[in-house]
């Protein structure tokens, strides 16, 4: 088990008349350090039917896992992600990866809430016109969901990822229970499919 509690929180505040003090590179910074946070906490991934237990304080997000596999694993075959929410920023990061070979296929469900909401729909639109121009290597579904796991298929490992964050950010304490092996990649990734190739 892992307690981000215990981490040491490396965000450093940004000088006031610093040039990262504009909101994007302020953001950017963040992202940044969340990332590091979750390569420094996962340092030993769980093995074949091995379980690992996590927990954060906003000191990493789900999305921050996908920078951590890449870093440690390699070039991810196949991402398997379901989110309740997804921020713009980790839709440009799931797109980045993908442009640069880094995530070979995804598969992405999302819950069709980010249409009822003023905020989110700029953010939806974007990810469906983006998604749509990566149809060989992006399949989506968006619908009724409050599930949130993600699954990676590396060249040797298989891993499952599932736990109250969303792929967005926020400063919220969130729990993550990750499971090493095949058989919990193929249950999840089948439900996850299958409801994506229905719509």
């Amino acid at each position: 088990m892992y307690d981000l509690f215990e981490t040491e929180n490396k965000i450093k505040k940004v000088k006031g008349n610093s040039i990262s003090n504009k909101p994007e590179l302020k953001s950017l910074s963040r992202q940044l350090n969340r990332d590091i946070n979750c390569l420094d906490a996962i340092d030993m991934f769980p093995k074949e039917n091995e379980v690992c237990s996590f927990v954060s304080k906003g000191m990493s997000d789900a999305g921050s896992f996908l920078y951590a596999v890449s870093e440690k694993l390699g070039v991810i075959e196949e991402l398997t992600v379901c989110t309740w929410t997804i921020s713009k920023n980790n839709i440009k990061r799931l797109l980045d990866f993908i442009d640069d070979g880094k995530v070979l296929k995804l598969n992405f469900l999302i819950n069709d809430g980010m249409l009822n909401t003023n905020s989110t729909k700029p953010i939806y639109a974007f990810m469906r016109l983006e998604f749509d121009k990566r149809k060989d290597k992006i399949n989506y579904s968006v619908v009724n969901s409050h599930a949130k796991i993600q699954m990676y298929k590396t060249k040797e490992n298989y891993l499952t990822i599932s736990g109250s964050g969303n792929w967005s950010e926020n400063p919220r304490i969130e729990n993550y229970i990750i499971i090493g092996g095949e058989s919990s990649y193929d249950f999840n990734c089948d439900w996850i499919k299958k409801i994506i190739n229905e719509r």
